[in-house]
Formats: structure tokens, sequence, C-alpha cells
């Protein structure tokens, strides 16, 4: 699925297989958020990500960004600033967009706020320039990527998605995971 075997191993102690992408976003919308909590969404977005997080009580902010065809560092540096949010969704490549997220610059949003767990929804990886923060997921334990097989491999009847992680990262999402909500 795009990303190298060097890169996930041990795959599975950093992944965990969901439901489509869609019940990867909300088992980390039940573990991170609720009416105490702080969301930080650049927009344009995936639509339905906002109602996963809304519907966890916790308090939403959501900014349009100056320039939607570019990812500006700077700009979302100032809002985790402003918001100081305890989860924050970033879309790599972004729908309708097609704005990629570098690794590098996701990891120095990682090292400069640890207290922030960041999603990045490689949802249309298959479709971007082959960066990926699959390596940076299985490093820290401030961010979770997810994917899907919809996408890509025209498979969205199936439900199948998944979500690599930290192997802390993973343990505390298998508190709260579903196992039977994946058939065969």
């Amino acid at each position: 699925y795009g990303a190298r075997v060097s890169e996930v191993a041990p795959l599975e102690k950093n992944l965990i297989i969901t439901n489509g992408s869609d019940d990867a976003l909300i088992l980390i919308c039940h573990k991170y958020l609720n009416a105490n909590k702080k969301a930080l969404i650049p927009l344009p977005t995936y639509e339905h990500f906002l109602l996963n997080a809304e519907s966890t009580g916790a308090k939403v902010t959501k900014y349009l960004q100056k320039n939607m065809f570019q990812n500006s560092l700077e700009e979302v540096t100032s809002q985790l600033d402003y918001v100081s949010p305890d989860l924050a969704y970033l879309v790599s490549p972004n729908n309708p967009t097609g704005t990629v997220w570098q690794p590098k610059e996701v990891e120095s949003l990682l090292k400069s706020y640890p207290n922030t767990m960041f999603i990045l929804d490689e949802a249309y990886f298959e479709f971007g320039d082959g960066s990926s923060c699959v390596s940076l997921a299985i490093k820290y334990q401030n961010i979770i990527v997810t994917r899907t097989a919809s996408k890509a491999f025209c498979l969205a009847s199936i439900r199948c998605g998944y979500l690599f992680a930290h192997e802390k990262t993973i343990e505390g999402l298998l508190v709260i995971y579903n196992p039977k909500s994946v058939n065969e």
C-alpha cells in the first residue's frame, strides 16, 4: 500500500485494520476527543471528519487557509499556538485541493507540539507524490496515519481501512477498538 516494508515492520505492532478509514477516524475521535477537548481542522478538508469530531462534544476550531492550494507550516503553527488543540487533523494529499504535507514539515509539528495528537489522513496517498508520514507514525506517539483501500484500489464496498501508529498509541486505541467491525 505504498509504504516500504522496512518503514512499517513489525507491522502487527503498528497497525489496526478498520471498517473503512471512516471507522479509523471515528475510533481516533472517541479516544482523543470529548467535551473537555479541542480539535483544529484546516479547511477545505474531508467534511465527514468534522461530523466525527463535533459528535464527541469537543470544541472544534476550523480555519480557512489563506491559499487553499498550498499548505503553510507558518499558518498551521500560528493556529496551533492560538488554539492549543488536543487533536489536529491534516489531509495529505488533500481532497479537493491535492496539497501534500511533507514528512519534514509534519515532523517539525510533532516535535513542536508533543501534546497534540496529529491525524494525517492519507486516504488519497496513492494519488500523491509518494510522500507519506507512516515512518513518523511508527517513531512518534503523537501522530496517527489513516488510509483506505476504497480510493486507489476501487474497494469501497469492501470497507477496508487501516491506521498506522506508534506501538504505545496502538495499545491505547485497542482498549476501545471493536475487532468485530471488520469481517473476513
